[in-house]
């Protein structure tokens, strides 16, 4: 395996333990035994535990922000249709993981935010340019007619985005997928016919 292949390799298996453990649970031996990687090999491309989670991070931040541009950008459905089908399709991601798992970014920043200041502001820095993009998006619905023209398309961008990780945590206690749904259907069934 390549250099980089077993940087992200590492990533990679970080990302599922983190999602189905949690920072403070999944321990270095268990990244290393998992991505079958030597302590040594880990060293050379993270300096520390703080450093690879830092690096998962800005691995499902960015994943999560490529998905949510391309559906956002298919000018063939109406914007609002571009948006709630981006939040249908994670929703869905997470029901087929049993809703068990949720958002990784919400999870680490519940459980490091007072802990951690670089992985805390770097989730920040994603969940806000996810906001901005689905904000681009609202603006194109106002332009259309489907929002009123007096819409703080930022603010309710912003407001998506903090409903989307309070569903995904609910949903996550509840161990059912009804949060997300109530927050698609709050959000979204009354405006389809727009």
């Amino acid at each position: 395996m390549s250099k980089r292949d077993t940087k992200q390799h590492l990533i990679e298996t970080g990302t599922g333990l983190f999602l189905a453990r949690g920072y403070n649970n999944t321990g270095l031996h268990e990244i290393l035994a998992a991505a079958d990687v030597p302590k040594g090999s880990f060293y050379h491309h993270f300096p520390s535990k703080e450093a690879f989670a830092l690096a998962v991070v800005h691995r499902y931040g960015d994943g999560a922000q490529a998905y949510l541009e391309a559906l956002l950008g298919d000018t063939s459905q109406r914007p609002l249709a571009r948006v709630r089908q981006f939040f249908e399709e994670v929703f869905s991601e997470f029901e087929r993981q049993g809703c068990r798992h949720g958002c990784l970014l919400g999870n680490l920043g519940q459980e490091l935010a007072d802990a951690h200041n670089d992985i805390r502001s770097a989730i920040q820095d994603h969940l806000k340019r996810w906001s901005v993009a689905i904000a681009r998006c609202l603006d194109e619905a106002v332009a259309e007619g489907a929002l009123p023209a007096d819409t703080d398309t930022q603010a309710l961008g912003q407001l998506l985005i903090d409903g989307f990780q309070g569903a995904a945590l609910s949903m996550k206690l509840e161990q059912n997928p009804a949060p997300l749904v109530r927050f698609i259907n709050h959000h979204f069934a009354h405006r389809e016919a727009a």
